[in-house]
């Protein structure tokens, strides 16, 4: 007598085989030769269907594309700074992400530790990271539009960072600021900010 687990193989095994019936013959009808140099055991008739025609005639569009220039990253910034000016903000707070490396070219990923580049509308833009950091920061900062000039303020595991944005707005004569927090900056990140700095406003940085 058959066990259930027998039935149930078996029965899979069948329809596995009906369904493979009704495909193969489709694919047998389109398929292009499998290459030589591939390797591959699978059969030729099983390889792939041939592209559309409209898909075929595509070619690559990497011929002419230029690398995003220091220049223009500059030319971001100071875009950025105007619209700041406009919406009376003092300052842009960026933290790893996409928009962090649209304006200064500094590729960083999501972090529970701060690394935050302040851009102030007027004055050099900062650099807050962690101490064992500071050197790849830096390194980045200073091939990008930030430049030598960008300062970086490095914080210990046992320091408070948020103390040292505060610090860095003081330092370039922003006793209080209106704050612009990068829509992707954490929570955690923009109420640490806040704290330590309770003399300005952390707003939505979205329309900069």
């Amino acid at each position: 007598m058959a066990s259930r687990r027998d039935f149930l193989t078996t029965s899979g095994s069948l329809i596995g085989a009906a369904a493979a019936a009704q495909i193969v013959p489709v694919l047998r009808a389109n398929a292009a030769p499998l290459p030589p140099s591939s390797g591959a055991t699978v059969p030729d008739t099983l390889w792939c269907e041939q592209l559309p025609p409209a898909i075929a005639t595509l070619k690559p569009m990497r011929d002419g594309v230029v690398p995003i220039s220091v220049n223009e990253r500059r030319a971001r910034l100071e875009k950025a700074r105007r619209l700041m000016a406009e919406q009376r903000m003092d300052a842009l707070v960026l933290t790893g992400g996409t928009s962090m490396e649209y304006f200064t070219g500094i590729k960083w990923g999501l972090s529970e530790r701060l690394l935050a580049a302040v851009i102030p509308v007027r004055g050099s833009a900062f650099l807050v990271t962690p101490k064992f950091e500071e050197e790849r920061a830096l390194e980045q900062a200073t091939e990008g539009p930030l430049g030598s000039d960008a300062q970086v303020y490095a914080w210990e595991e046992d320091e408070d960072p948020y103390a040292l944005v505060a610090k860095g707005l003081r330092d370039r004569g922003f006793m209080s600021a209106t704050i612009g927090a990068e829509e992707t900056v954490r929570f955690m990140f923009s109420d640490g900010i806040h704290k330590a700095y309770p003399s300005g406003t952390v707003v939505s940085g979205t329309p900069i």
